[in-house]
């Protein structure tokens, strides 16, 4: 028995609709997190980071 994998080949856009909504994102400053919150905000969220260490959350986020 073989196996295959369907491979994607277009990506389509889809409107996620969360212009103008709040996001609070724990662990935000860095890994899944910040991916997360990077996710969201490129989808026109506002994000809120919340994480244990100040330092990274002020990197986290300028860098975003």
């Amino acid at each position: 028995m073989t196996w295959t994998t369907p491979v994607a080949t277009t990506v389509a856009a889809v409107d996620l609709a969360l212009s103008g909504k709040v996001y609070v994102v724990t662990g935000g400053s860095r890994g899944l997190g910040y991916a997360g919150a990077a996710a969201l905000l490129a989808e026109g969220a506002r994000v809120v980071i919340a994480s244990r260490d100040p330092g990274r959350v002020a990197a986290a986020a300028a860098s975003l």
